[in-house]
């Protein structure tokens, strides 16, 4: 099952929905020698995933009057940026995320230029 946006109501996921499970875990798989199983227990855990990812939690609406802030963090192979507003409560609500994977080019940048290359 998984929410309409806006509605709130569950909705079967369909065969197309299956389907791009199972594209998902056999990505996750690549490589590793696991038999994949997708049973009622996998589908149910997804469903729930997809439900509490959809949330009103999980990202905020951007308000032009709060505080923003930006959270960055580097590897040596990706870099992230979360994109927080900063509510009247004064908690740190994520209003975006910025996740990229680095070219080979990029790998070789110092640690601290990759920080700052994900501000960009």
């Amino acid at each position: 099952m998984s929410t309409s946006k806006g509605s709130g109501k569950l909705r079967p996921l369909g065969y197309y929905g299956i389907r791009a499970i199972q594209r998902l875990a056999n990505w996750w798989n690549k490589g590793v020698k696991l038999p994949f199983k997708l049973d009622n227990e996998a589908i149910q855990a997804f469903q729930n995933l997809v439900e509490a990812m959809s949330m009103s939690p999980v990202l905020a609406l951007s308000v032009v009057e709060f505080r923003f802030s930006i959270h960055t963090d580097a590897s040596t192979s990706q870099i992230g940026a979360v994109f927080f507003l900063k509510n009247e409560n004064g908690e740190h609500c994520p209003v975006a995320y910025r996740p990229r994977q680095l070219n080979p080019e990029e790998c070789n940048y110092p640690a601290t230029e990759n920080e700052c290359f994900a501000l960009v």
